[in-house]
C-alpha cells in the first residue's frame, strides 16, 4: 500500500491568483528582479501579470531602462513620470518609444514638471483610456497654451475619471472648462478666489472630497459679502484648505 507524502505547502504550490494578489503588495522591481529569477514557473507567472505600478519619480536610468523593456505597456495598471532635477528628460525619452495610448490597462497616472508640449501629447492619448486618477505636479506656467488647457479640459469630462489632483501654482482656471458631465469626485486644486471655488462646485455635481489649495481673501468686507450669498453646495461630504489666508468674524 503506497501512502502519498502530503506536499509541503510552498509558493510554489499557491494559485496564479494568490501570487498575483501577494504581488499587489511588492513594487516593480522586487517583482520582475527577484521574484521572476526565481524558476521558469514565476518567469511565467510574472509575465502575465497585469496590474504593475511603475514608480520612476528619482528612478535612475537603468532601472527605467529595464522595467520598460520588460514590462508591456498593456500590463501597467499605475504610471508615474518626473522630469524634475534628478530626472530630467525622462518623459521626452519614455515618449520617445511609446505613447500613453498604449496603456490599455492604465487607471492611474502621476506626472511631476512635465514640458507642456509633452503634456499635450499625454493627455490627447488619454482620450482613449479608461483612467480613474490623475495627478500633476508641476511649477511651471502652462496658461499660455491654449492646447494644454483644452486637452486638459477633455480629460475632466472623462467619464471613468473619478481623481484628480492638480498640483499647478501657475493653472488659470478661468480658461479651465468644466463640463456638466464630469463624474470627479475627488478634487485637489490650487483655487485663489470664492468666485472659482464656486464656479467648481457649480460645475461639479459629483464632487465628494474637495480640498482647496490657497484660497486668498485680502478684503474682509468683500469676503463676507461673498460667503452670505453663496448657494449651498450639499454634494460634498470632506472639504479642507491647504495654505490659505482667510480672514473669518464671528
Amino acid at each position: 500500500m503506497n501512502i502519498s507524502t502530503p506536499q509541503r505547502p510552498s509558493l510554489c504550490t499557491l494559485s496564479v491568483e494568490l501570487i498575483h494578489h501577494i504581488f499587489h503588495y511588492l513594487d516593480a522591481q522586487t517583482i520582475v528582479r527577484s521574484f521572476r529569477s526565481v524558476c521558469k514557473q514565476f518567469y511565467t507567472i510574472v509575465k502575465a501579470y497585469d496590474q504593475f505600478k511603475l514608480d520612476f519619480n528619482a528612478s535612475l536610468k537603468s532601472d527605467f531602462l529595464f522595467l520598460c523593456n520588460f514590462i508591456s505597456p498593456e500590463n501597467i495598471q499605475s504610471l508615474t513620470l518626473s522630469d524634475r532635477d534628478e530626472t530630467p528628460g525622462q518623459v521626452e525619452f519614455f515618449l520617445s518609444f511609446t505613447r500613453i495610448k498604449q496603456f490599455t490597462r492604465l487607471r492611474y497616472l502621476t506626472i511631476f514638471e512635465i514640458d507642456d508640449c509633452y503634456l499635450n501629447i499625454i493627455l490627447k492619448d488619454l482620450s482613449t483610456l479608461t483612467l480613474q486618477s490623475l495627478c500633476i505636479h508641476s511649477e511651471r506656467d502652462y496658461s499660455r497654451d491654449n492646447t494644454s488647457l483644452d486637452q486638459l479640459s477633455s480629460v475632466m469630462s472623462l467619464p471613468s475619471l473619478h481623481n484628480v489632483n492638480l498640483n499647478i501654482p501657475n493653472l488659470n482656471l478661468s480658461e479651465l472648462l468644466w463640463s456638466l458631465e464630469c463624474k470627479v469626485q475627488h478634487l485637489e486644486i490650487y483655487c485663489r478666489t470664492l468666485d472659482e471655488y464656486c464656479n467648481i462646485l457649480n460645475h461639479l455635481p459629483n464632487l465628494r472630497k474637495f480640498v482647496v489649495i490657497q484660497l486668498n481673501q485680502d478684503s474682509t468686507d468683500e469676503i463676507v459679502t461673498q460667503l452670505s450669498n453663496l448657494t449651498p453646495f450639499r454634494q460634498l461630504s470632506y472639504l479642507a484648505f491647504k495654505h490659505c489666508h482667510i480672514d473669518i468674524i464671528l
